[in-house]
């Protein structure tokens, strides 16, 4: 290599060092923070949209490794009938496992239900599924959330 091809490569290369240290690193979170990734409430349709589905943690967040409830507004559109059946899950797809807990939703009248039991317990990309069993058939919404 000739030495103007290698001073070349060295300036480019202590320009591409300098260039990536303008910026602070960002922090990782410390493990129990809370997600900053969804945005709450969130609001989805079902697959077949037939029903407006909105869920929101109580208190506003979810925390890796802290147990959760959930607030489930299930809004139904015309002709959609009435949900017989409400079934709150959550799993992580690309490690293909759910939660180390079982959920239980209870209805509180007219549209609200309240699901509790609810536990993240690890980092990563998780998906909330809202399954509502009607007249139509079943449905599903479903809400990504990542935990860090």
């Amino acid at each position: 290599m000739k030495t103007t091809t290698r001073v070349y490569v060295l300036a480019r290369f202590s320009f591409l060092i300098l260039a990536g240290c303008e910026k602070a690193p960002t922090p990782l979170p410390a493990p129990g923070t809370p997600a900053a990734a969804a945005a709450w409430p969130a609001k989805r349709k079902t697959n077949r949209e037939n029903f407006t589905v909105t869920i929101q943690p109580t208190g506003g967040r979810i925390v890796r490794n802290e147990h959760f409830s959930l607030e489930v507004v299930i809004e139904p559109g015309p002709g959609a009938g009435t949900p017989t059946s409400i079934v709150v899950d959550a799993d992580m797809p690309s490690h293909r496992h759910g939660m180390n807990t079982q959920p239980e939703t209870i209805h509180e009248g007219g549209q609200r239900y309240r699901t509790n039991g609810m536990l993240f317990h690890m980092a990563g990309e998780w998906s909330i599924s809202v399954a509502i069993t009607a007249g139509s058939g079943e449905e599903r919404a479903l809400f990504p959330v990542s935990i860090e």
